[in-house]
């Protein structure tokens, strides 16, 4: 499983991306992919650094800052199966909750 997460990051939050991203990654075990716009949008300057991240939190390709970037990485199709497998902490989300 693969998450794109667009977004535009204000520069002075850029520690905040970085941390978010991970946490994502590693609760829902996936491969994230932070695809993070940068410039100026008005008067606030974008972070950039556009990451991809394994199901474990750990930085497979990460882009800089001050300009557009291609990311190219390889990622292992089996990946996200393999952690969810040694480390099924999905199991544990409750299913049972009524809907609202």
């Amino acid at each position: 499983t693969t998450v794109l997460l667009p977004a535009a990051w204000p520069e002075r939050r850029l520690s905040h991306w970085q941390v978010l991203t991970r946490a994502r990654a590693i609760e829902n075990q996936v491969v994230l992919v932070g695809a993070a716009a940068v410039g100026t949008q008005g008067r606030v300057r974008l972070a950039g650094r556009s990451v991809v991240l394994d199901p474990w939190g750990e930085v497979l390709a990460e882009a800089g800052g001050d300009g557009e970037e291609v990311l190219h990485v390889d990622v292992d199709p089996d990946v996200v199966a393999r952690v969810r497998a040694d480390f099924p902490v999905l199991d544990d989300r409750r299913r049972d909750l009524p809907r609202t």
